[in-house]
């Protein structure tokens, strides 16, 4: 058993290792050009790109450096992860890989070893080919509409470069963009499931319907509050900014469209909400994944409900199937170092950030890897306030967020478990 934990401990060992030398040779053209004024600002930016943040330091990219950051950005949405998944042997279930997502217990090297994951990067290319066309044929510049698609599909950001200015006023690019997230949240084994014609899959699955309901209601909910304060007096145009903000931020892709800093506290506080609760498993986007929330939420409703009945026996069930209390437990411990971590990193940049919300939306957005959130992180995604011990935490944050936490952290530990 031990020998087996240390194989374990030596391939998470080896993930985090291929992308720490990813993220650090990406970070050469930014000291080459001359964008990043220090390696360690280099660091972050590659950081930044690899795990679909979309934050930067200071102005936005344009030109090549923006074509090669969305680039990076696509290259670590799904193409990174299903690479090590396909090319490193399955991990034991007591010591999850960390690669992206956990979908009720499978580790997404599972899923990529399973008949359906083999379609994934095939769905993957397929939704960045179709949005590209489609960005062309409305009327976008072919450079524009290729860095538009990269960093939607991959649900990254555009790096400190507002998303009106690449809209450029185009009408449906907003609409394509809104359409194209989500795809890219929705879990790709749905897709694989409609591919096989497995429809029964597709209407019991609890995340796809969660993820809908969330959406939908959160919208709303922005919408309403913006429409009471009168940020937004029009209801149609506060519905607009609310559907698309709702799904820019829970899908954790980050893009904004206008000043989201003058929203009431009640609609930042939703869109922070669904930062966290991030996208569905096995799909681009990040946060703490939308299955764990609701098996947590599940296993929160039992605990309660054994208080009252102590005796009886109740078990979890997501798609029909039990979960084992050990998936459980897991999924309890994840979402616990997750906003221990969140913790930390409001404490840490307490000390540059100029105020509290700052140094809150800065931790929250980068764990989640979202980049952009409010105060001194808003439309912009300006992290340049941080010093080089700041960035360099923000770059284990956003490391931790993309892989999971313990394909980072895990390999560091004495037997690969604690």
């Amino acid at each position: 058993m031990q020998s087996v934990n240390r194989s374990n401990q030596n391939k998470m060992r080896l993930v985090s290792s291929i992308w720490l030398a990813a993220c650090i040779l990406g970070s050469l053209p930014y000291l080459v050009t001359g964008y990043a004024d220090s390696p360690v600002s280099a660091f972050f930016l590659s950081v930044s790109s690899f795990t679909t943040t979309g934050a930067s330091l200071g102005s936005g990219l344009d030109g090549g450096l923006l074509l090669y950051y969305t680039t990076c950005q696509w290259l670590g949405g799904l193409a990174i992860l299903v690479f090590l998944s396909s090319l490193l042997p399955s991990v034991d279930s007591d010591s999850k890989s960390g690669l992206d997502s956990s979908f009720a217990g499978r580790s997404f090297s599972e899923v990529i070893k399973s008949r359906e994951g083999n379609m994934l990067f095939l769905i993957y290319v397929s939704i960045s080919l179709i949005m590209f066309i489609v960005m062309v044929c409305l009327g976008h510049v072919p450079l524009e509409a290729l860095e538009l698609t990269l960093t939607v599909c991959s649900t990254g950001g555009l790096g400190g470069t507002a998303f009106s200015a690449i809209d450029a006023g185009i009408k449906g690019t907003g609409a394509i963009c809104i359409a194209s997230m989500i795809l890219s949240t929705i879990s790709f084994t749905v897709y694989a499931r409609l591919i096989r014609r497995d429809l029964a899959y597709v209407k019991k699955n609890t995340e796809l319907r969660a993820y809908a309901c969330l959406l939908v209601s959160s919208t709303l909910l922005i919408c309403a509050a913006n429409r009471i304060s009168g940020v937004i007096p029009d209801i149609w145009q506060s519905f607009r900014a609310a559907g698309f903000h709702a799904v820019s931020f829970s899908s954790t892709t980050g893009l904004t469209n206008g000043n989201i800093n003058s929203w009431p506290a009640f609609s930042k506080a939703v869109l922070c909400m669904l930062s966290f609760f991030g996208a569905s498993s096995v799909s681009t986007g990040s946060g703490i994944k939308l299955i764990r929330i609701i098996i947590a939420m599940k296993a929160i409703r039992r605990s309660f409900y054994r208080r009252i009945h102590p005796r009886v026996v109740m078990s979890l069930r997501i798609n029909g199937k039990a979960i084992s209390d050990d998936t459980v437990d897991q999924v309890m411990s994840f979402i616990i170092h997750y906003a221990l971590l969140f913790l930390a990193g409001c404490f840490v940049f307490s000390f540059s950030a100029p105020d509290l919300e700052t140094a809150f939306f800065s931790s929250s957005s980068l764990i989640n890897n979202l980049g952009s959130g409010f105060g001194a992180v808003g439309a912009e995604c300006g992290y340049d306030f941080l010093g080089p011990f700041g960035k360099l935490f923000g770059c284990f944050l956003m490391l931790a967020g993309r892989l999971e936490i313990y394909a980072l952290m895990l390999p560091f530990s004495r037997d690969g478990r604690k």
